[in-house]
């Protein structure tokens, strides 16, 4: 063995640094391997491809899906959702989100399990003409996007026909029984 103070190194010494050093790395390869790294959650949006709805009512119903192995934490608030709208020109119609937007925590969806939201497009796009509007909606955390073809129209439901409406009996043709 040789002396330091010869200005030597020790050979046990350094040999045993290189063993410590070796063994540190060891431990943090194998950490780092059974570490679970963040997932971005598999989420699926979906709604109906084709749509009709009254101007001034014109909602969207979505629904989000935890498509992945584990539970995953969704926003369900549809001001968090990303909108983009063409009118029937083929112009992007301008879409606000909400400035009062609701939790930002989430629900807890388990694999499999899906939860429906509501969007509504006269308040966050301002849709008031009557036409063919291109939709797409996507879900920031998951990137996933669906697109719609919406119909606005301007029918409103008549309601029921009153009494004085409704065909009488003897106006409608029968055939004569034998």
């Amino acid at each position: 063995m040789m002396s330091q103070a010869a200005g030597n190194l020790d050979f046990d010494s350094a040999s045993a640094g290189c063993e410590m050093r070796s063994v540190v790395l060891l431990l943090v390869a194998t950490a780092c391997a059974h570490a679970r790294s963040p997932t971005i959650p598999r989420v699926a949006l979906e709604t109906a491809s084709l749509a009709t709805a009254r101007v001034g009512a014109a909602r969207l119903e979505l629904w989000i899906t935890n498509e992945g192995p584990d539970p995953a934490r969704v926003v369900l608030d549809p001001d968090a959702l990303q909108v983009e709208v063409m009118d029937p020109a083929g112009h992007a119609v301008p879409c606000d989100r909400s400035a009062a937007t609701r939790s930002t925590d989430g629900s807890l969806l388990a694999p499999g399990e899906r939860a429906s939201v509501q969007l509504d497009l006269t308040r966050r796009c301002g849709l008031h003409a009557p036409g063919a509007y291109r939709v797409q909606v996507g879900h920031p955390a998951s990137g996933s996007k669906c697109r719609v073809e919406l119909r606005l129209t301007r029918w409103a439901n008549p309601g029921p026909r009153s009494p004085a409406q409704r065909p009488r009996d003897d106006d409608l043709e029968t055939e004569p029984r034998e």
